[in-house]
């Protein structure tokens, strides 16, 4: 290779490569130390990797010095399959190195879709995922996962994008309305269904078990579903039926599902909810543990922040207030017979049918977050019954007050206990994902956004490397790139050698960071230095090129 480098002039060749990447330290992704070597690209591949390629050979070469050079993203647990769409060339992803995310989780995917479910999802879904003026403008022309991928292709990506096909989206397409596990014919025509979307490249089918209507099955009709995935060589993924209380038993319903089944399984966000439940992670790898000593495959993912979620305090009131407007939901706030009111909500459980909210009774585990005015200022990342004994206050008067201080423009946040989280990343069967959408600037003030939508692998090197020194660049590589390509069977993509996709990040180790937070989520993080998707440059210092190399990714 040497010779014909060295020589390509003299044989006709213009040139031996499209792109060298000079200079900089490789991290392969398989784990391996650093290596100081020169990557070549030709098309879409990477063709060679060497000490010190020519770059008379190259028609473009990138200087990477004081960068290490690594294979692009793989964000295992993603939801863009529901923006890809209208946001094509995933300015939130790219920004953050992810190149492929696998989407369809939680048991909810984009296809397959009837009539009803298409316009349902057109309806009521898409507006609260990228907003409705955004949303307006889309049209859901497909009705098969096969279509959905040939409208991505149609469209054009910047990243690539594989998609599991979910257990509730197929439940509403083939027993809509069914209340109860699925009986041999329903479970039989959900399996006919199920196979015709693997043939058609989907990489794993997903459950959401903890939502409607996936939480109706029992461990027959899950089991079934699974052994079709184990026949095609696909896997599993699961949102527990619940991650509090009950989590341990949640995972055990999984890993039972797998030895009847023979799938590989993988838990989605496996987290510990609840302040009372905090530290129950070390029950749920210890039997995750000795599954995989049984020779069962048993994998999860998690995101790096110490925090479950978000969302503004007034949504935790809004049911019980009269007016439709701010203005007059604050003023109702300020009265004492809506706060008497409102006391007597949270003294008491909520009836089944509220269940989605969060009840006024359960604050003990919420933080305020991004309060301004004080004395609130000096209590944000404190429970609200810590503040609320603190400041000689019953808790939903503290809520109403701090609501009408700030004007309604407040978030409430429930808290994972920091351990739990590095606990599970550290685990070898743990990689981490983002568990959020993509989107394209400028994002819509109405989109469904989070912390985790700008800077969830960002905050990833910054955190659990730079500043907490839990894993190795190296490791830390290999949980986002080789290992979650590995679970999902993307075998030419995540790791960096000759022969696979070129799908590469440039990433400044010392200056990585994620800069959003609470107050201001929209940012940029840094330290992404230069994105590749398919041997072109996406992202290129703090620009993006617009360019579409990506692709729906058929297994």
């Amino acid at each position: 290779m040497e010779r014909l480098l060295s020589h390509c002039f003299e044989r006709g060749e213009q040139f031996v490569f499209d792109l060298v990447i000079k200079n900089g330290q490789v991290i392969d992704g398989t784990g391996e130390t650093r290596k100081k070597l020169d990557v070549g690209i030709k098309g879409e591949r990477v063709t060679m990797m060497a000490p010190d390629i020519e770059s008379e050979c190259a028609e473009k070469v990138i200087d990477a010095e004081g960068l290490f050079v690594v294979p692009g993203f793989v964000d295992l647990h993603s939801h863009t399959d529901q923006t890809a769409f209208v946001y094509p060339v995933g300015h939130t992803s790219l920004a953050q190195g992810v190149t492929t995310c696998v989407t369809g989780n939680c048991g909810n995917s984009v296809a397959p879709l009837d009539d009803r479910t298409a316009e349902e999802f057109s309806r009521s879904t898409l507006p609260g995922r990228v907003g409705k003026e955004a949303a307006s403008g889309a049209e859901i022309t497909w009705r098969t996962l096969d279509e959905y991928f040939s409208h991505l292709e149609d469209v054009g990506l910047g990243y690539n994008l594989s998609s599991l096909v979910g257990h509730g989206t197929i439940r509403d397409f083939t027993a809509p309305g069914v209340e109860r596990p699925m009986n041999a014919d329903e479970v039989a025509a959900a399996q006919s269904v199920l196979r015709d979307a693997f043939y058609h490249g989907a990489n794993g089918l997903s459950f959401g078990l903890q939502y409607i209507p996936g939480s109706y099955s029992d461990l027959h009709e899950i089991a079934a579903l699974c052994r079709v995935a184990a026949e095609y060589d696909r896997f599993c993924s699961f949102h527990i039926r619940d991650n509090a209380d009950s989590v341990v038993e949640a995972i055990g319903e999984v890993i039972e599902v797998a030895r009847r089944s023979g799938a590989r399984v993988h838990i989605s966000h496996h987290n510990i909810s609840g302040v009372r439940n905090w530290g129950k992670s070390e029950q749920s790898l210890q039997l995750i543990d000795r599954a995989r000593n049984e020779g069962i495959e048993v994998t999860f993912d998690m995101y790096s922040y110490y925090i479950n979620r978000e969302r503004p305090l007034l949504t935790f009131v809004q049911d019980w207030l009269e007016s439709s407007s701010l203005d007059g939901q604050l003023d109702e706030l300020a009265d004492p017979d809506v706060v008497s009111r409102l006391q007597e909500v949270a003294a008491k459980e909520l009836p089944d049918n509220r269940v989605s909210m969060t009840p006024l009774a359960r604050l003990q585990n919420w933080t305020i977050l991004n309060a301004r005015t004080e004395p609130y200022r000096d209590y944000n990342n404190e429970f609200v019954t810590d503040v609320a004994r603190e400041l000689d206050m019953d808790p939903v008067a503290l809520v109403c007050a701090v609501l009408v201080a700030e004007k309604g423009r407040v978030k409430i946040a429930r808290p994972f206990y920091a351990l739990d989280v590095n606990r599970v990343l550290r685990h070898p069967a743990g990689v981490m994902a983002s568990d959020t959408y993509n989107f394209d600037l400028p994002i819509a003030d109405d989109a469904h956004y989070f912390r985790r939508t700008f800077g969830t692998f960002p905050r990833f090197l910054e955190s659990f490397v730079n500043r907490q020194n839990l894993f190795s660049l190296e490791h830390a590589i290999y949980k986002i790139t080789a290992m979650p390509a590995a679970i999902s069977g993307l075998t030419d993509r995540g790791v960096l050698a000759p022969g696979k996709f070129a799908d590469i990040v440039l990433l400044d180790s010392e200056e990585v960071a994620d800069t959003s937070s609470y107050s201001e989520t929209i940012s940029r993080p840094k330290g992404i230095e230069k994105v590749l998707v398919g041997g072109q440059i996406v992202k290129d210092g703090d620009s993006f090129t617009e360019a579409k190399p990506g692709r729906p990714l058929r297994l």
